[in-house]
């Protein structure tokens, strides 16, 4: 997070780690074919629930394309239908590279989710192995949480077209 309250305690941080000006387009020059990902909320949250300008993350998603950099969208608290749309990028007509879930997408239990394409995955087979970044990752009673969750909010109209 930007604000310096929040990352403060993670002291000392990554090196080179730049904040772009969220909704300012000369920002964007700053992404170059050195940067690694881009990680923006789809709407910003903290900030007071702030949704991005259409043209603003479409030239983000241009940038990102042209200069190989991965475009990482947090939804973990816009997603799961909470923008009128299951995911909030489809508002955008854009598509990220990896999607991080999490909150309302247990059903009320802890689960989250990080979504990419087989390639970006396969990336993670091991140095180390993905499957060892999480104790509690798959767990059956929180997946089957968050698939009763994702069936109600599919099948009963909660999310109206």
């Amino acid at each position: 997070m930007g604000d310096e309250y929040w990352r403060n305690a993670f002291r000392p941080l990554l090196p080179d780690v730049l904040h772009l000006t969220y909704n300012d387009k000369a920002s964007l020059d700053e992404i170059t074919n050195r940067t690694a990902c881009v990680i923006a909320e789809t709407v910003q949250a903290e900030a007071g629930i702030k949704a991005p300008r259409p043209e603003w993350l479409k030239a983000l998603e241009k940038k990102c394309r042209d200069t190989g950099t991965l475009l990482i969208l947090d939804e973990i608290q816009a997603g799961f239908g909470r923008t009128g749309k299951l995911w909030g990028f489809e508002h955008f007509d854009i598509v990220p590279d990896i999607l991080l879930l999490g909150k309302a997408l247990g059903g009320g239990m802890p689960l989250g989710a990080f979504i990419a394409d087989k390639k970006i995955m396969d990336a993670f087979t091991d140095n180390p192995v993905l499957g060892h970044i999480t104790t509690f990752g798959g767990h059956p009673v929180c997946c089957v949480a968050g698939m009763a969750a994702m069936k109600a909010l599919l099948e009963e109209g909660w999310i109206r077209k």
